[in-house]
Parts: structure tokens; C-alpha cells; sequence
């Protein structure tokens, strides 16, 4: 038996896997509002509420084929209802007019059958209470539930988990098969590079610091990840990271895990191009979760509830709507008197693309003035072989007003390394066969 730990909120987001608990996880400012709002709630519950207490920590177990799930968490309140019975209260950042979301009540059900197989009762009042960013009811959904009904709500939460975590195992099982026998996939070592590599796995094992330094063309790559791969596979880390500085160091990563896969070792990789890539991702869900919490309601004839007013200008719309994979973007042209919309530009996820359709059919840009990120990589280019090569004689201020069009370039454009390199070895290709 396998012992697997996870937490309440893990288990309801894997197993009803609809959407995030909070919509708004990458709002800083939204996490810190709802803690605030948590910890005043809490304060209010023990001054008003009968034996009210704060933060209990619950804990139940479920066991499913080779997987022994232990799932715990921290319920926001536990109190005595007026009526003697015991109430599990999750407390939700919310509105007036919010509608119970069954990942909240989920977690609510999941406490509630912890509490009775704690404290042997024969059933609790579920409580999911949305408040303001003061702590105060503005929502409040409750519901008695038996024992027997808690538990198998417990139990197909857990199930779905479980069979999930079976196949990690069985993969990871496979995985570490692979990398027990895996030799190194070269003939042999060069110059140092078995010094290389036996100091990394001593670091791992040890769990310890490495800083080396070696020249170009020792192999240093492979010298880091083979050892990684061995360790891995002996369960002495249970992850790799690779960090590079350029697309050239990122290439090289991978292909020697292409290298190590094509001589059996059973690997997983996940690349990340850039880390700016990850913060415009943050940035850019900050921003549109924001404004749908703020937004008003689309009202046009023969269009369903839910569509919000991101931006409105010069007859054209730009809207949002909240579905199970995400928020999804559509710009509109107004008609019929502003009582409908028609001509619908549909963007499923992609915000940006939706925010320049809405401001080239607004008018409020010329689509003319636009460059494509096609042509923004291939001015990139241009730039570099005027400022780099030999060609132009450039006074300074022509450098330096080149080298300003270059950095707004990569601002712009945020997988351009990428982009660079597939011109190129597009560019070499057609080289090639040229000279064949």
C-alpha cells in the first residue's frame, strides 16, 4: 500500500475539475481581501456564534487499490446552531448575488464527514457563507446532511483522486525501471566529464550545493542531467529543473533528454520558454479577472445571462463570459437600436487578440498602423544586421535609436528568441538544398 497525502482543496479541485476555487488565484490583491475577509469573519463567528472555533484541522482516510489516500485540511468554522446541531462553515469572498459554486459546497461536505467520523455524529449542517471584503454575510447557502451521505460523497471525491494516483504511481514505477539500468549514452566520458557528473550525483544524494565551472565542449549538459536522471531514479529527488539563460541552453537541455529517451529512460519534460512569458500570463489573468468582477452585464436581445462590458466604444462591444475552461472573449458590433449585437468575433481565451479586434473595429487604431509578430521578428532581424554587421556606417544617435526599436521589439514580442531561431534554421534548409 501506497500512502498518498493530500489536502481537502486538492482533492475537490483535481476531482471535480471544473474550475480553479478561486478564479481570481493570480490577483494579489483578491487573496489578500479574501484572507482579511476570512480572519473577520472568524472573529465575529467567536463573539456571536456558540461555541465557535476557527481554523480546526480534520482529517480522513480512503483506500483504493494500491493507494492509501490520507486527506486533511483546516475547516474555517466549526459552531452550535441554535438548534443544537453542529454546523461546518466555509467562508468565500463573494457578492450579493453569488450563486453556490459546488467546488465551495464540496469542501464543505468533505469537512463535514471528517467531523462525524471524529466525533461519531449522526449528521451536520453544512455552511457555505460568502462575505464582503469586511467579514459581513452578504450570501448564505445551508443544507443538513446524514452522516452515510457525507461519506459517500467522500468516498467518489477520493475515487476519482485515487485512480489519478494510481497511474502517477504506475508511471513513476516505470520511470524509475528505466533509469535503474540506464548507462551513460555515449561511448565514453570526455576530459572531465566523469568528475563532472560524479559531483552532481554526490550533491543530490547528499543534498547539498554544487557550483561548477567548466570550459565549452565538455559535454557539460549531459554531465549534469544523466547523474539528475540517476538520482531521480533512485528516489533521492523527486524532480529535475533545468534553467537556462538562452534558447541556445534550453536546445541543448533537450535534446539530451531526447537522447537519454531514445535509450529507454521513461522521462517527462515540461518547457517553459521564458519566465516573461509566465508573468504576462499572471499579468494579463489579473487584469480581465479584475475587470469581470467590476464589469456590468451585457443586456442585449436574444443573448444569454453571464456575458459582462469589458470595453464599450463607437458602437462595438468588447465582452467576457465565465465558462468551466476559463474566461472567453468576443467583440460585438451593436445593432438594432443598442438592444442587440451582431457580427460576433469570437476569441475563446485569447484576451489580447480580443482586446486589438476591439480597438481596430472601434476605430481607435488603424488596423494599417499594426505589425504582425511575423513582421516585428523579421524588422528584429534587420536591426541586428544593421547595428552588428558591417554594412552601414551608423553615427551614434542611429545606433541608439536602432537599439530603442530593438528593445520595444522584444517587449512586444515574447517567444522572439524562438521565433529567431525557426527563421533561421528555416533560412539554412533552404541553403542546403539550394547547394544540393
Amino acid at each position: 500500500m501506497n500512502t498518498v497525502r493530500a489536502s481537502v482543496r486538492q482533492v475537490v479541485e483535481f476531482s471535480l475539475h471544473e474550475s480553479d476555487l478561486s478564479p481570481a488565484a493570480f490577483a494579489a490583491r483578491r487573496m489578500r481581501e479574501g484572507a482579511a475577509a476570512h480572519k473577520a469573519r472568524q472573529s465575529a463567528g467567536a463573539k456571536s456564534e456558540t461555541a465557535y472555533l476557527a481554523e480546526q484541522s480534520l482529517s480522513a482516510e480512503y483506500e483504493q487499490g494500491a493507494i492509501a489516500l490520507r486527506v486533511s485540511g483546516r475547516a474555517d468554522g466549526l459552531l452550535l446552531a441554535p438548534d443544537g446541531v453542529r454546523v461546518v462553515e466555509e467562508i468565500k469572498l463573494g457578492k450579493e448575488d453569488n450563486l453556490l459554486i459546488p467546488a465551495h459546497r464540496a469542501q464543505a461536505a468533505m469537512y463535514g464527514h471528517m467531523l462525524c467520523q471524529k466525533e461519531g455524529l449522526a449528521g451536520v449542517r453544512l455552511r457555505i457563507l460568502y462575505v464582503d471584503e469586511n467579514g459581513a454575510s452578504v450570501r448564505l447557502y445551508e443544507e443538513d446532511a446524514d452522516s452515510a451521505r457525507l461519506q459517500a460523497e467522500f468516498e467518489t471525491l477520493c475515487a476519482a483522486y485515487c485512480a489519478w494516483a494510481e497511474k502517477l504511481l504506475a508511471r513513476r514505477q516505470a520511470r524509475d525501471a528505466s533509469l535503474s539500468d540506464l548507462a551513460f549514452p555515449y561511448d565514453g566520458y570526455r576530459a572531465g566529464q566523469r568528475k563532472f557528473a560524479a559531483n552532481v550525483y554526490v550533491a543530490i544524494r547528499e543534498k547539498k550545493r554544487l557550483f561548477a565551472q567548466a570550459p565549452t565542449g565538455i559535454g557539460k549538459t549531459m554531465a549534469a542531467l544523466y547523474p539528475a536522471m540517476l538520482a531521480l531514479g533512485e528516489g533521492k529527488c523527486a524532480r529535475v529543473l533545468m534553467l537556462t539563460a538562452r534558447t541556445t541552453g534550453r536546445k541543448s537541455a533537450m535534446d539530451a533528454l531526447a537522447v537519454l529517451q531514445s535509450r529507454g529512460a521513461k522521462l517527462l519534460a515540461v518547457e517553459i520558454a521564458a519566465k516573461d512569458k509566465v508573468y504576462e500570463i499572471v499579468r494579463t489573468t489579473a487584469e480581465y479577472m479584475r475587470q469581470m468582477e467590476t464589469a456590468p452585464a451585457l443586456k442585449a436581445d436574444g443573448l444569454e445571462n453571464g456575458y459582462k462590458v469589458l470595453a464599450d466604444f463607437n458602437g462595438t462591444v468588447l465582452a467576457g463570459v465565465q465558462s468551466k475552461h476559463g474566461v472567453h472573449f468576443v467583440t460585438w458590433d451593436w445593432a438594432y437600436g443598442h438592444t442587440g449585437v451582431c457580427h460576433g468575433h469570437y476569441f475563446m481565451e485569447n484576451y489580447a487578440g480580443a482586446k486589438q479586434d476591439f480597438a481596430i473595429r472601434s476605430g481607435l487604431i488603424q488596423k494599417e498602423q499594426l505589425f504582425t509578430p511575423e513582421q516585428m521578428t523579421e524588422i528584429y532581424r534587420c536591426c541586428a544586421d544593421s547595428v552588428d554587421g558591417d554594412f552601414f556606417e551608423l553615427t551614434g544617435e542611429q545606433e541608439k535609436m536602432i537599439r530603442s526599436v530593438q528593445q520595444q521589439i522584444e517587449e512586444c514580442v515574447p517567444d522572439l528568441d524562438e521565433r529567431i531561431r525557426q527563421q533561421e534554421e528555416a533560412l539554412e534548409q533552404a541553403t542546403q538544398e539550394q547547394t544540393m
